[in-house]
């Protein structure tokens, strides 16, 4: 064998950056994107699996008791007074706290319906779990407000394993083949182009509407109508007959009426918010960081067991120790984060938080709450996600605090959230069968001193899920 028959042995060296994520940290950062009702139910979880973790009872010292004694009622009260006897013959029945009110409405969200027609499809498994927790996400218009992108590493950080962002994807076109149509877009748009491909029979007016949502949506949206109807070879009559089938449909995949509104389910607050002199106090709701606490039930074994099954006993509860060591401490350090999170949002948005004045918020994005509390962006993110502050004025959303700015002609920051709302109330306030175009609205805020670009307020009020001005006007011709 000569030399040049062996087998050539080769060295590379190689530098390749990869970052890697504990899973202490990934653990923590479920934590930390859980919300009060969540948290109890993962804590009440643990209890169960860790017979080494106790909860204290909380203490409540400041709850009346219910044995109270009632203020006297002298007989003045009863002779000279104008309650009607039959008020009297009620009370004979029923408690003085006792209330008649109606049985409560039995009422289906329409995502759990979705969920029923999801289970009737066949698909797999991690597809069907996807499109759960997609519809979980809709709004109550059954629109996708979250980017995809956005919803694939929320989910990724909560189940702890990797999801693609075109797993997500399939789960949305899942999602959109369900009822009603439209269901699980994200733009008027998209929920009038699915809405119009669910048509049976598609007749020239109806392709015709297609072709006008899937070209020319933009042109439509700045009015350009003389230059659609050139490019889609229509006369005015023709255009019009188009426009009036597309306004048949509506611009979102559900309709929410005020009274659906006020059967909104009650939302748990995570951290109280209140005023005490001239500064402002924040508070956990129902904090477990100082009653969780290991148990001393297993202090002592028993003196009957082998020498084998002492060892096995110990390794278990050495282990059953160490979790809930690190259980407490996840607690503690998420009740801590929230606080320093929630004091430095307060900081921040002390204006607001004075009387509840929306027009008072701020510009303020996660880096600067991430600066004044020296942590990680992602962590002031998941801190704030879908948590809810209670103050004197209502119940917060934390994530509607966050909102970028533009300079407005004094100089001044304004919140985008602000202008949106400005636009919602221009809109508002127009005149139904003369709507404003986005360019009069855009008029409008520079009157007002606010000074952005007219297809600025076309994202904006897109994101406002409001249709253009040619589709509100039509619209309130038929609801006429």
């Amino acid at each position: 064998m000569f030399l040049t028959d062996l087998p050539m042995i080769n060295q590379r060296i190689e530098q390749k950056g990869q970052l890697k994520v504990l899973p202490q940290k990934i653990q923590f950062l479920n934590f930390l994107y859980l919300n009060r009702q969540e948290l109890q139910m993962r804590i009440e979880n643990e209890l169960i699996e860790n017979p080494l973790l106790e909860l204290k009872e909380a203490s409540d010292d400041n709850k009346e008791s219910d044995d109270l004694v009632a203020d006297y009622k002298g007989v003045e009260e009863y002779m000279y007074d104008d309650i009607p006897d039959y008020k009297y013959e009620y009370q004979n029945y029923l408690p003085e706290t006792s209330h008649v009110d109606k049985p409560l409405e039995e009422r289906v969200d329409f995502r759990e319906d979705l969920k029923k027609q999801l289970g009737l499809l066949e698909t797999d498994e991690v597809t069907r779990e996807l499109a759960t927790y997609v519809i979980d996400s809709l709004n109550d218009y059954g629109m996708l407000e979250t980017d995809v992108e956005s919803l694939a590493e929320e989910f990724s950080f909560k189940e702890q394993r990797l999801i693609e962002t075109e797993s997500i994807e399939r789960a949305v076109q899942l999602i959109q083949t369900l009822e009603p149509p439209g269901i699980g877009t994200s733009s008027v748009k998209e929920s009038l182009l699915r809405q119009l491909e669910r048509v049976e029979r598609k007749d020239p007016v109806c392709r015709k509407a297609i072709e006008l949502l899937s070209l020319h949506y933009e042109q439509l949206a700045t009015g350009s109508f003389d230059r659609i109807r050139e490019q889609m070879q229509l006369d005015e009559e023709e255009f019009q007959t188009v426009i009036q089938y597309l306004s048949r449909f509506s611009p979102h995949p559900l309709i929410v009426t005020d009274v659906e509104e006020e059967k909104k389910q009650v939302i748990v607050p995570d951290v109280f918010v209140w005023k005490q002199d001239d500064r402002f106090l924040v508070s956990l709701n129902n904090a477990y960081g100082e009653r969780l606490m290991l148990s001393n039930c297993w202090a002592s074994l028993p003196e009957q067991l082998s020498e084998k099954q002492r060892r096995q006993t110990n390794k278990y509860i050495k282990s059953k120790t160490t979790a809930a060591n690190w259980f407490i401490s996840a607690v503690q350090q998420r009740e801590n984060t929230m606080l320093k999170i929630m004091e430095a949002i307060v900081q921040l948005q002390a204006a607001y938080f004075e009387e509840g004045d929306t027009s008072q918020i701020k510009p303020m994005i996660l880096k600067q709450v991430a600066d004044v509390t020296g942590m990680d962006i992602s962590t002031v993110s998941r801190a704030t996600a879908n948590k809810y502050a209670e103050t004197a004025f209502g119940m917060v959303s934390l994530k509607e605090l966050f909102t970028e700015g533009v300079h407005n002609t004094e100089g001044e920051t304004v919140s985008n959230r602000i202008i949106r709302q400005n636009i919602k109330d221009i809109i508002a306030g127009e005149n139904k069968s003369d709507p404003f175009t986005d360019q009069q609205i855009t008029d409008t805020l520079k009157k007002n001193g606010i000074m952005i670009a007219r297809r600025t307020v076309t994202k904006y009020r897109e994101q406002l899920q409001i249709p253009v001005a040619h589709l509100r006007k039509l619209s309130a011709q038929i609801q006429h």
